[in-house]
């Protein structure tokens, strides 16, 4: 297990949504993914932006289960959004996986 690194003598990490590092086992897997995007398995694209930032998640979930991990495992996640306003929708939307 994923241990995280919150040392109380420094600033707490924003809104606790991170850590300030998380320490690995020294024998565990790693898993690294190279990135997907908001397409379904019919090779459809949602029209919306949350339906889409919800499809990447879906996808990254069935990735995590094909490799016999799931989110718990995850040390890094980066997401990239091409406008700001989208920001609080992508947040919203990875909060629920």
């Amino acid at each position: 297990m994923n241990k995280a690194l919150n040392p109380t003598h420094i600033a707490p990490p924003y809104k606790n949504r991170y850590s300030h590092a998380i320490e690995v086992q020294a024998d565990a897997r790693m898993l690294f993914i190279s990135g997907t995007v908001g397409v379904k398995p019919d090779g459809s694209v949602p029209a919306e932006f949350a339906a889409q930032v919800e499809t990447v998640m879906q996808n990254l979930t069935e990735i995590l289960k094909a490799g016999g991990m799931d989110w718990s495992d995850v040390v890094k996640f980066q997401g990239f959004l091409t406008t700001q306003a989208d920001l609080t929708t992508f947040a919203e939307v990875r909060q629920k996986f």
